[in-house]
């Protein structure tokens, strides 16, 4: 099962044919079974339906929006104005879908307040149907090691593996390997560029996360998790930056899960 995640900008740009050439050659490319997009305002869905794409169960959210491919098998379990919790009965998985409140607008109570609302979705839904498979991702508008992710009290987020396990009884924890991504030698500082944030002055913000919980570490393949920058001989990038002028600010988010 193949998921990809991107934040498309499109209420800021008019999208063009290079960017509809560059996302069906993605999605045929990296065979994509679930697409969630952010921004989506300027967005012409058309040409996602044109590739054999449906939206799940109609999914209806201010800020995301989520796709599947036809034959696959995902349903809608609860919408919210900032997330969206998805299942998929045959791998008992949830895939909960963000864009969490930006930096710019908004304090990092905000972030915080969203983040444990989808903790409270996602316990509801083990209290009721048992242990399941949970991942989370999207645009989390915060850093890995931020309060929204860390705080002990909701997702309880650690950065390594080996931390996933606990004595019985303990805190459950959530993993995030995003860091893992960054790298030199592969230019891939993050998957946000901004220079005119307040806030910070980092430039490259790694704000298209993934974090899961213990029993969907055991599934994922982790060799899969990439930022994407590149399709054959398409470029997301311009001058070491996301091309914002005909693509997006950001990157495109991907990762796999082994079916048993």
């Amino acid at each position: 099962m193949n998921i990809c995640y991107w934040n498309i900008h499109k209420n800021e740009i008019v999208q063009c044919e290079d960017f509809n050439t560059f996302l069906v050659q993605m999605l045929a490319k990296k065979s994509v079974d679930l697409f969630c997009i952010s921004e989506f305002n300027k967005f012409d869905e058309r040409i996602l339906f044109d590739n054999g794409y449906k939206l799940i169960d109609e999914v209806n959210c201010d800020v995301v929006k989520c796709y599947h491919k036809i034959g696959t098998s995902f349903t809608e379990i609860r919408v919210d104005d900032r997330y969206a919790v998805i299942k998929n009965k045959n791998l008992n998985a949830l895939f909960v879908c963000v864009h969490s409140y930006d930096q710019i607008n908004h304090n990092e109570l905000k972030r915080v307040l969203c983040m444990e609302n989808i903790k409270m979705e996602i316990d509801k839904h083990i209290e009721e149907n048992g242990e399941t498979k949970v991942f989370v991702f999207g645009d989390f508008n915060c850093m890995p090691y931020d309060e929204p992710v860390t705080n002990e009290d909701i997702f309880n987020c650690v950065l390594y593996r080996d931390l996933l396990k606990t004595k019985s009884g303990a805190r459950e924890r959530y993993y995030n390997p995003m860091l893992l991504l960054l790298s030199e030698s592969s230019k891939i500082y993050g998957s946000y560029y901004n220079d005119s944030v307040k806030t910070k002055n980092l430039r490259w913000y790694l704000l298209d996360q993934l974090m899961m919980n213990k029993l969907a570490n055991e599934s994922i393949d982790y060799n899969s998790i990439e930022l994407i920058t590149k399709i054959d001989c398409i470029s997301l990038l311009k001058n070491n930056k996301p091309n914002h002028e005909i693509y997006s600010d950001h990157l495109p988010l991907f990762f796999k899960i082994k079916e048993d």
